[in-house]
């Protein structure tokens, strides 16, 4: 199935395992850039590895439970793709989040946004809350 995502580019938190992970392959297969971020260096090397004969990768480590490196990751990973159109949001830290944050998606908006603008699309998705 064409989901019309070639050239696109991706952010995604915790894209290292799991439903991430999947989410990772899947934006590669469809022919999207991707930069996801994890916590530990094994678990990046790892997931680096694994994605990068699918397409384009940039890995990222980030702890969600510091908001500024969050944005500091918003801020690098956006610039290296020229822009973010896709945003997965997967990280979740559950107690950790400051209660700054937005309630529905656990990344500042206010930092995402106009990094996704940049190109003119915006698609924003949260795997960490309920449907």
């Amino acid at each position: 199935m064409d989901l019309e995502l070639k050239g696109k580019k991706a952010l995604i938190s915790a894209g290292h395992k799991g439903i991430g992970l999947h989410i990772a392959n899947r934006l590669l297969e469809e022919g999207a850039e991707i930069s996801f971020c994890c916590r530990q260096q094994t678990d990046l090397d790892l997931a680096i590895a694994a994605l990068s004969a699918k397409g384009s990768v940039r890995g990222f480590l980030c702890d969600f439970s510091d908001p500024q490196r969050v944005k500091t990751w918003v801020s690098e990973a956006g610039n290296a793709m020229g822009g973010v159109d896709i945003c997965i949001g997967n990280a979740d830290c559950g107690r950790c989040i400051p209660r700054s944050y937005p309630p529905t998606l656990h990344m500042p908006l206010a930092h995402i946004v106009p990094t996704m603008l940049v190109n003119g699309w915006l698609q924003l998705w949260d795997s960490t809350k309920p449907i």
